[in-house]
């Protein structure tokens, strides 16, 4: 039987945490992670010139697709407006792992108004 692939949505912000949460999965999850800082570091993705944020993002969709699952291990532009949306759209299951973000309230807040589909997956006010 096949171990579910789960991709780790997580801020940029969080990206010194990407072996926490790597392990996490591996230790508290049945799934295999897939972590996009791990598949396209920022230094040669995103930081890089010749590839850039848009491109990279575009990579992290298309991973998105690939994977079984979807995990959202915070809230942030990225997480909330790019890469949640193609979840839904590919009717991925959606696990929460908000206890990583302590400050996903503010950014919830602050992104719902882009993303309305947001009160759907996480009911707060």
């Amino acid at each position: 039987m096949a171990v579910e692939l789960i991709y780790c949505a997580t801020p940029s912000r969080f990206k010194e945490r990407q072996e926490e949460i790597i392990n996490f999965v591996n230790n508290q999850t049945p799934y295999a992670p897939f972590h996009p800082f791990k598949a396209f570091p920022w230094e040669l993705f995103e930081g890089n010139p010749k590839v850039g944020r848009e491109n990279a993002m575009d990579y992290c969709i298309r991973s998105v697709k690939l994977c079984d699952r979807f995990g959202l291990f915070g809230i942030s532009e990225g997480t909330v407006t790019k890469e949640l949306p193609i979840a839904l759209g590919e009717n991925k299951p959606i696990d929460l792992f908000l206890e990583f973000d302590p400050d996903w309230k503010i950014y919830y807040a602050k992104l719902l108004p882009q993303a309305p589909y947001l009160k759907e997956i996480i009911p707060y006010d």
